[in-house]
């Protein structure tokens, strides 16, 4: 009597593992550092852009290209290892910042409003002025920089120095050591600086957002990579 033959034993399959949940378990920091890091830099940043936005033919807008490709940058590598944000919350830190970055520009445009003006005051006069009347001339424009915003631009301010240069960019100023008064003009002014300043935001935030929304795009990219087989084949693929 023949004995029926033995089957082979089976062998276990040894359980597969994700390489997205063992990416995601392992990036366990804090997002918030990503737009912390973003805020930092963008003030700075921001701050040295008022100065180039200036240069001739919309020349400055190369540098906010620029800026906000190194501020993205930045925010990426500080989220790197952080828990994949949701596109949602992607979007408002990249926003936030470009915000900040464009707001710290148009205030130290507003600051360096009484300066400019001073300067093409100051070119008037051909003969040196002692200490004295030098602080007189500065303290007069100042002065007069303030009471014009508010009162052709109201509130004044901040507010009032959007209003003037969206809608006018020129001044007439007194040269407050003479009766007489000189011109000042924005180097861009009226619609070109509204131009400008849309561009401007529209640059950072595409510079920015393109390099935060890769932070979701790699989780997502890992979490659908195929799993892999363990050491051990299932008994189907024994030959």
């Amino acid at each position: 009597m023949e004995t029926p033959p033995c089957s082979p034993p089976e062998t276990e399959t040894a359980p597969t593992v994700d390489p997205g949940a063992v990416e995601e378990s392992g990036r366990t920091g804090w997002i918030g550092w990503s737009f912390i890091a973003g805020c930092a830099l963008a003030i700075p940043s921001g701050w040295l852009l008022a100065y180039l936005a200036a240069l001739p033919f919309l020349l400055g807008l190369f540098f906010f290209l620029l800026l906000g490709l190194i501020a993205g940058a930045t925010m990426f590598r500080f989220g790197a290892q952080a828990a994949a944000p949701s596109r949602g919350a992607a979007w408002l830190m990249g926003t936030t910042v470009a915000l900040v970055m464009l707001l710290t520009t148009l205030t130290a445009e507003y600051r360096a409003f009484p300066r400019s003006v001073e300067r093409v005051v100051r070119k008037s006069f051909y003969e040196s002025l002692t200490p004295a009347r030098r602080t007189e001339l500065t303290r007069g424009v100042e002065k007069f920089a303030a009471s014009h915003l508010a009162e052709n631009h109201p509130p004044g301010g901040f507010v009032g120095y959007l209003r003037w240069a969206a809608t006018s960019g020129r001044v007439t100023a007194p040269r407050i050591l003479k009766t007489s008064t000189v011109e000042y003009r924005l180097p861009q002014r009226g619609t070109l600086w509204l131009i400008r300043v849309a561009l401007s935001l529209a640059l950072v935030e595409w510079t920015i957002m393109s390099q935060v929304l890769g932070l979701c795009a790699a989780a997502k990219s890992a979490a659908h990579q195929p799993a892999t087989e363990g050491p051990n084949a299932s008994s189907d693929d024994v030959s």
